[in-house]
């Protein structure tokens, strides 16, 4: 069995305790990834932003040259743990995440701080839309989540392909923050989008409503 729980893995990032986020599943690690789902659970444990989007790209490329099924055999599903969707995504550790509403202004883009903190938001925006899209591919890949139905590998390719823009996305404004002399964890963020994404968690429909 070539899956293993990350037992040892760091901390959840700061504030999630305090915001009654289910710390004790963390998702779990699949070595040597077979197919979409393993991928998808290695993207959602990565704490690596840049691993993050490497993984997405990597599992896009293998998608279009039709060389990655969606899940494993029945059998290997029967034993894996690992396709079941983080409570919270991997976050970098040096991420100061503070609530939506403590967020300062990033101003206008008339100064170098100005500047750094826009760029510094849109990388940060793009990088929780990797997660997201990854959650709604694992989250809702089983029958038993509503709508209960099996899910067309169309629905996977194009959730798939929203990851990959957003992890190409990602990447360029993290190659500008460096360009402007800083980095990704330089400045605090919210997890606001994985909050309101955690509201639909129930079910597919009514996720799909919010991604609009």
């Amino acid at each position: 069995n070539n899956v293993t729980s990350m037992a040892n893995c760091p901390p959840t990032p700061d504030g999630a305790l305090e915001k009654g986020i289910n710390t004790k599943n963390e998702g779990f690690h699949v070595d040597n990834e077979k197919c979409l789902l393993d991928y998808a659970a290695n993207v959602l444990k990565e704490r690596d932003l840049r691993k993050k989007a490497a993984l997405t790209i990597e599992a896009y490329k293998l998608w279009e040259e039709n060389l990655l099924p969606v899940a494993p055999t029945e059998y290997e599903e029967r034993k894996s743990k690992s396709h079941i969707a983080p409570e919270y995504p991997g976050r970098p550790l040096n991420a100061n995440t503070l609530a939506p509403g403590k967020m300062k202004s990033l101003g206008k883009g008339r100064s170098q701080a100005s500047r750094i903190a826009m760029v510094h938001s849109f990388a940060h925006i793009e990088s929780y839309a990797i997660d997201l899209s990854w959650d709604i591919i694992l989250r809702f890949h089983s029958k038993e989540m509503p709508p209960k139905v099996a899910l067309p590998k169309e629905f996977y390719g194009d959730w798939l392909k929203v990851a990959w823009d957003e992890a190409r996305h990602f990447t360029m404004w993290a190659d500008r923050l460096l360009e402007l002399g800083s980095e990704y964890g330089t400045l605090p963020v919210h997890d606001g989008l994985w909050q309101s994404a955690m509201e639909t968690k129930e079910n597919l429909l009514d996720r799909l409503g919010t991604s609009q």
